[in-house]
C-alpha cells in the first residue's frame, strides 16, 4: 500500500540524517504532514461511518453503527484505552475491539507547576513516541523530571541523554522533545551558559581522572554527584561539603550496595542507566562531612556507631541549637582538639557518657532559659590501670602472720545437731603443719580450735576428698558453722545457740559453680574475726559468709573440722593466724542509687565517681552500680520506684533524696513519712532493708537561685530546708542507719565563689554540682560505705556484763568487763560470794582472754577484815583466798593482757 504522506514522522523528526549529520526538524516538512493529517481524519470519519468518543465507556454505549465502522477514543483518563476501534456486528447489537493507536505524533503541553519535579497537561494524550513542546516557568536548580496528565514521573534528559545540568533550562524556554513513556528525551537544546558550565567540570573531571582513575577530586559533593563517567572509580575526593574548603572534604570509597549509615552519595554512569554508591573512607567522622548543625552531628554519630571509631571535632564551636530533648552522645568516642566546644541542647544526663581525648567544654542552651557550662573531661573514663593512687597513715598495712601449731590445737567433738557440749577429744595424728581426723559415720563434728580475738583471722587448707568441710565459731551463746556438704558444691550457714534448736539456711556465692577455684576442696579457708560479737568467713580471700553477729554474747575461739561420715580421713593443713586493723575483701557487691538530678547519670556524676574510688580499694570488687535516680522526682517517686523494681540485688542502698521535696513545698514529716519511721512501714528505708539492701542516707546539699548568680536555671525555696535536713538526721540515729552531713562535705554552697576564677563555684546550674562537687559527694559517699564495707578490726570490748561463766555458787549481776584496743582485759563491779574455801575456782575465763602467766592481786570486800586475794590464772581459772564472812567481794583494779 502506497504511503499517503509525504514525509513520515519518524523522518520529521528524526535527529540525524542517512549519512548520520547532525539534523534538526523542518517547519515545512511539518506543515505538510499536518494537512495531510487532518485530511486524512476527515476522509476517515466522512467515509466509514465512524465517530469519536472523548471515553471508552461512551464509545462502549454507543452500537448504533454497522460492521467495520472505525472509531476513536481520544481523551480517556486511562491511556490504554486511547486508540482506534472497529466495530462487530449490526447496528444496535454487536461490540467495539480496539485496533491501533491514535496517530497523534505531536501534542502541546501546559506547565502547571514545578522548577526541578514540573507538572504538566496535554490537550490530547500521549503516546511512546509522540512530540511535546513543554514551556518552561522556572530555572532548573539540579536534575529534573516531569509528569503528564497525572501520570508516572519520567526524568528529563538532554539530546544526547544526560541529566539536565544546573541553569541548563531557564524560565521562558519552550522545550521540545520525545515522549518515550520512560523519560522525556530534549530535541532543543540547554542553555549554553550552562553548557559551557558542565564542559568546564568536565575539564575538570577529565583533569581527575588523567592524574588518577583512583582518586578524581570534586569541589563538594552536588559536583560529584553530578560525575557520570564511562567506568566507576574506586575513590573519589572533595575538597568541601556544601563548597570548597568549608572543612567538609573528604575522602569516599566506591561500595558495593547503598551504605546504612550517612556520609554517602551515589553517581550515574554515562549510560544514563547505572547508579554506583561511594562512601565515607575516612578514618574519624568530623560533622562537617555531613554538614552542619545538630543534623550533621547526629549523621556523624549514626556514621561513628556504624563504623566502630570516633567523632573529630575541629578547634570550632559546634552550635546544635537549643530544641529539647537535648543531644545524646551515649556510647561515643570524641576525639578533641584543642578549642572545641559545643553550644546547645547536649543530654548529659543518662545513658553511658562520651569518652572524650581530651577536655570538652558543653555551652549548654534550652529552648526553657536553662544555660550553664559544663565540661567532659576525659578523667571520667581513665583506664582503672590509670587511676590516680596515694597513701594516707591509714591506708598502712600494720597486720602480720604467725603460725598455729596444729598438733597442739583444742580437739573436740560434738553431736549434730543435738547437743550444747563440746566434748573433749585426744588429739588426731599429725603434726605442726597438719592434722588428720579419723572418719566415722556418726551424726558428730570434729574439729580443731585455737583461742580467736577481734582483728584475728584463722586460716587453713582441707586436703583432698568429698568430705563435708566446716569452720567453726565458738561462743558465750553457743556456736557459729559454715559448711559444705560436697568438695564443689554451695554451703549452709547454721548455728546452734544453747538450748536453742539449730538454724540453718543455704549459701552459695559468684564463681563457684564456673570456677574450680572457688570451690570448697581448692580454696584457703579464713575465720575472720572483726570483734568480739562479729565474725565472716572467706574462701580464697572473699567473703562467702558476709558479717554475722552474734548478738549479746562474746566469741571465744573459732576452728576447722567435718562431719563424720564413711569417705577418707579429713586432713587440715598449714594453719595459720592473722593480725588485722581492717576487714578487707568482702563480697563483691552491688550498688543502688536512690535519688533525684543530683545523682542522676551524667558524665562525672559522683556515683560514677565514687565507683572508680570505691573498686579494687582493699581488694573489693563492684559488680554493678545500678542508678535508679531520676531529674525531678522527690521522696514519693523513690518511694514508688522502690516498690514497683525492687532492689535489683543490691547490698547496699545510697539514698540522696530531699531536695524535690523542699523545692515542692513538702512539710519535714511528708519526707519522714516517705523515707519511713520503722521497718515494715513502707518507707524507702523499710524498702531497701527488707531486701537486705543496707541504706546509707545523706542530707541534701544547699543551693541558691537565679536571682543571686545571674546564670544558670531558675529554683525555688532555696532558703527552706533546716528543718527537713535536721529532721532527716534524727531519723537515721533512731534507725541506726549511716547517715552523711552533705553541707558539711561540701562546704559552703553560696553564690560569692561564681566571681571568682581560682575557686570552684560548686554549683554549674545554681542547684547541680560542678564536678569537683561531685567528686566530693562521691568522697563522702565512698568513706560512709568503706566504714560499712570495710569494718575495723579490734580486740576492744567496751564495759559489759562478763559471760555467765561462773563456778561453785559464785554468781554477780554487777561485773564489767572490759578490752582495750591493744588486749588489756579490765574486771570491775563486784561477785557474790560461794564457796568460800581457799583456792576455790569462782569463775573460768574464756580460753582467749587469758594471761600468759598466773597473777595475784588483793582486793576488798565487804568484810571488816583483811582483804581478799585472787589469783588469775594462765589456764583461765580465777580462785579466791582469804575470806570468811564476806558476802561480796569487789573486781576492781584487776587487770591483764590477753595472750
Amino acid at each position: 500500500m502506497a504511503d499517503i504522506f509525504t514525509y513520515s514522522g519518524i523522518e520529521i523528526w528524526a535527529s540525524q540524517n542517512p549519512d548520520g549529520s547532525a539534523r534538526g526538524p523542518n517547519m515545512g516538512e511539518m506543515q505538510v504532514w499536518s494537512v495531510e493529517m487532518e485530511a486524512s481524519v476527515k476522509a476517515f470519519v466522512n467515509t466509514t461511518g465512524g465517530t469519536a468518543k472523548t471515553t471508552r465507556a461512551l464509545l462502549y454505549a454507543d452500537l448504533a453503527h454497522d460492521a467495520g465502522a472505525l472509531a476513536w477514543v481520544y481523551a480517556d483518563s486511562t491511556a490504554a484505552y486511547n486508540g482506534i476501534y472497529i466495530k462487530s456486528g449490526v447496528s444496535g447489537s454487536g461490540s467495539w475491539t480496539r485496533i491501533l493507536s491514535l496517530p497523534y505524533q505531536y501534542a502541546r503541553a501546559t506547565n502547571t507547576g514545578g522548577t526541578n519535579a514540573i507538572t504538566a497537561t496535554t490537550d490530547i494524550p500521549l503516546t511512546t513516541g509522540m512530540l511535546v513542546t513543554l514551556p518552561v516557568v522556572n530555572t532548573n536548580t539540579g536534575n529534573m523530571t516531569v509528569v503528564f496528565n497525572s501520570g508516572a514521573a519520567v526524568p528529563i534528559r538532554s539530546a544526547s541523554g544526560n541529566q539536565i545540568t544546573a541553569g541548563g533550562v531557564v524560565a521562558g524556554m519552550q522545550l521540545l522533545g520525545v515522549y518515550t513513556g520512560t523519560e522525556f528525551r530534549l530535541i532543543s537544546d540547554q542553555a549554553s551558559s550552562a553548557i559551557l558550565a558542565v564542559v568546564e567540570d568536565a575539564k575538570n573531571v577529565v583533569v581527575g581522572v588523567m592524574t588518577t582513575v583512583i582518586d578524581p577530586q570534586f569541589a563538594n559533593i552536588s559536583t560529584a554527584e553530578a560525575f557520570a563517567p564511562t567506568l566507576a572509580p574506586d575513590y573519589i575526593r572533595t575538597a568541601g561539603y556544601a563548597a570548597s574548603g568549608d572543612g567538609g572534604g573528604a575522602l569516599y570509597k566506591k561500595a558495593a550496595s547503598e551504605p546504612s549509615h550517612d556520609g554517602k552519595f551515589f553517581i550515574t554512569l554515562d549510560d544514563a542507566v547505572t547508579d554506583v554508591w561511594y562512601e565515607l573512607a575516612e578514618t574519624k567522622a568530623r560533622p562537617e562531612y555531613f554538614g552542619t548543625g545538630r543534623a550533621a552531628l547526629t549523621s556523624a554519630k549514626g556514621y561513628t556507631v556504624a563504623k566502630g571509631t570516633a567523632i573529630l571535632l575541629g578547634p570550632n564551636d559546634y552550635n546544635i541549637g537549643d530544641t529539647l530533648p537535648g543531644f545524646d552522645f551515649e556510647g561515643v568516642t570524641i576525639e578533641v582538639d584543642p578549642g572545641a566546644s559545643i553550644t546547645g541542647a547536649v543530654l548529659i544526663y543518662g545513658g553511658t557518657p562520651p569518652r572524650v581525648t581530651a577536655e570538652l567544654t558543653i555551652n549548654y542552651e534550652d529552648s526553657t532559659g536553662v544555660d550553664f557550662s559544663h565540661t567532659f573531661t576525659p578523667s571520667y573514663t581513665t583506664p582503672q590501670s590509670q587511676k590516680d593512687m596515694w597513701l594516707g597513715e591509714g591506708d598502712i598495712d600494720r597486720s602480720f602472720y604467725s603460725n598455729v601449731d596444729a598438733i597442739n590445737m583444742e580437739h573436740a567433738t560434738i553431736a549434730w545437731p543435738s547437743s550444747d557440749t563440746w566434748t573433749p577429744s585426744a588429739a588426731p595424728t599429725g603434726d605442726a603443719s597438719e592434722i588428720n581426723w579419723p572418719t566415722s559415720s556418726d551424726a558428730t563434728w570434729r574439729a580443731s580450735f585455737t583461742p580467736m580475738r577481734g582483728g584475728q583471722e584463722l586460716n587453713c587448707v582441707f586436703g583432698a576428698g568429698s568430705y563435708q568441710r566446716a569452720a567453726f565459731i565458738r561462743t558465750s551463746r553457743g556456736y557459729f558453722v559454715f559448711y559444705t556438704p560436697t568438695g564443689s558444691g554451695s554451703g549452709l550457714y547454721a548455728y546452734k545457740l544453747t538450748g536453742d534448736s539449730v538454724v540453718s539456711s543455704a549459701v552459695d556465692w559468684i564463681a563457684r559453680s564456673d570456677h574450680l577455684s572457688m570451690q570448697p576442696a581448692n580454696a584457703m579457708w579464713t575465720i575472720r574475726i572483726i570483734d568480739h560479737r562479729t565474725w565472716s568467713v572467706l574462701l580464697n580471700g572473699m567473703e562467702v559468709i558476709g558479717k554475722q553477729d552474734i548478738g549479746d554474747g562474746i566469741i571465744y575461739d573459732a576452728g576447722f573440722g567435718s562431719y563424720g561420715d564413711a569417705s577418707a580421713s579429713v586432713k587440715i593443713e598449714l594453719v595459720s593466724k592473722n593480725n588485722r586493723s581492717i576487714s578487707q575483701t568482702p563480697a563483691p557487691s552491688r550498688l543502688l542509687i536512690v535519688g533525684d538530678s543530683i545523682s542522676a547519670p551524667i558524665q562525672g556524676d559522683w556515683p560514677s565517681q565514687m565507683r572508680q574510688t570505691m573498686d579494687g580499694s582493699f581488694g573489693l570488687r563492684l559488680l554493678e552500680v545500678v542508678n535508679v535516680a531520676v531529674a525531678g522526682a522527690n521522696s514519693s517517686d523513690m518511694v514508688t520506684e522502690i516498690n514497683n523494681n525492687g532492689t535489683r540485688s543490691c547490698n547496699y542502698g545510697l539514698v540522696l533524696i530531699g531536695t524535690n521535696d523542699i523545692q515542692g513545698g513538702a512539710s519535714a514529716e511528708t519526707t519522714l513519712g516517705n523515707l519511713g519511721f520503722t521497718d515494715g512501714d513502707g518507707g524507702l528505708l523499710s524498702l531497701l532493708r527488707a531486701s537486705f539492701c543496707e541504706p546509707i542516707v545523706a542530707i541534701p546539699p544547699l543551693w541558691y537561685t537565679q536571682a543571686l548568680s545571674g546564670q544558670g536555671g531558675e529554683t525555688f525555696n532555696y532558703a527552706a530546708g533546716a528543718r527537713t535536713r535536721a529532721a532527716i538526721v534524727r531519723l537515721c540515729a533512731q534507725r541506726g542507719i549511716k547517715c552523711i552531713d552533705l553541707q558539711q562535705a561540701l562546704g559552703p554552697m553560696i553564690a560569692n565563689y561564681i566571681a571568682l576564677a581560682d575557686v570552684d563555684n560548686g554549683l554549674r546550674d545554681n542547684i547541680h554540682g560542678t564536678l569537683a562537687t561531685n567528686r566530693l559527694i562521691a568522697m563522702a559517699f565512698a568513706r560512709a560505705l568503706a566504714d560499712k564495707m570495710f569494718r575495723k578490726m579490734t580486740p576492744e570490748i567496751s564495759p559489759r556484763s562478763v559471760p555467765s561463766l561462773f563456778q561453785n555458787g559464785w554468781s554477780s549481776a554487777s561485773a564489767r568487763l572490759r578490752v582495750s584496743e591493744d588486749g588489756v582485759v579490765t574486771l570491775s563491779g563486784g561477785v557474790n560470794t560461794g564457796t568460800k574455801t581457799d583456792g576455790t575456782v569462782f569463775y573460768v575465763l574464756p580460753v582467749n582472754l587469758r594471761p600468759s602467766v598466773d597473777l595475784v592481786f588483793i582486793t576488798a570486800t565487804n568484810d571488816a577484815g583483811d582483804p581478799a586475794r585472787i589469783d588469775v590464772q594462765a589456764d583461765g581459772n580465777i580462785t579466791i583466798r582469804n575470806i570468811s564472812t564476806a558476802t561480796y567481794v569487789v573486781l576492781d583494779g584487776i587487770s591483764w593482757k590477753a595472750e
